[in-house]
């Protein structure tokens, strides 16, 4: 059986700490059920693509998997990327029929899997874009165009966040959020 390197990053501890400060526990037990529903999803689809993992990285912005081989095939690609959202999409409509007692469960997963669908650099959206665009358009051409449009898309969730913070000062997640993305998409520039 082959190992899989496993790696936390500074910027990784500073969000957990955080997040155990500003979340109550059961909160956050639920986010934490919920990446980990979304990050099996990933891995589930990996291992069926024939990849399997070769390292996991915890990141300020969340967990980066790195496969064990290069997975040449386009849809496999997308596949992968966007199999965290599709799972947490399933375990919510599932956990719809608990007649909501796990409602900060389902809170959690849908909103893992809304972030995660948007086109963001650093977000599986992001990842399935450029894949998109890398069969869409000239070499080259697909992953500027892919930026571009994570970019817009991250300045526009940034001005939502800005918006909620000025009526909600006392939630300043989605703000947080969006300096978490920003620090990855100036990482992956």
């Amino acid at each position: 059986m082959k190992h899989i390197k496993f790696r936390i990053t500074p910027g990784a501890y500073f969000a957990a700490a955080f997040l155990l400060y500003a979340l109550p526990l059961p909160r956050l037990c639920a986010i934490g059920f919920a990446a980990a529903v979304h990050e099996a999803g990933h891995i589930i689809a990996m291992l069926t693509a024939g990849g399997g993992v070769k390292s996991l990285t915890v990141r300020l912005g969340g967990l980066e998997l790195e496969s064990r081989r290069a997975l040449v095939s386009y849809p496999r690609q997308i596949a992968i990327s966007l199999a965290g959202a599709a799972a947490n999409i399933a375990v919510w409509a599932a956990a719809r029929f608990t007649l909501g007692r796990l409602r900060a469960f389902m809170d959690a997963c849908i909103v893992f899997a809304i972030l995660n669908l948007l086109p963001i650099p650093s977000l599986d959206g992001g990842e399935a874009l450029a894949e998109i665009c890398a069969v869409l358009l000239p070499e080259g051409k697909g992953e500027c165009a892919a930026k571009m449009i994570g970019y817009i898309f991250l300045f526009l969730l940034w001005i939502l966040a800005v918006y909620v913070l000025l009526y909600f000062p006392d939630n300043p997640s989605l703000f947080i959020l969006c300096a978490c993305l920003f620090a990855g998409a100036c990482r992956e520039r």
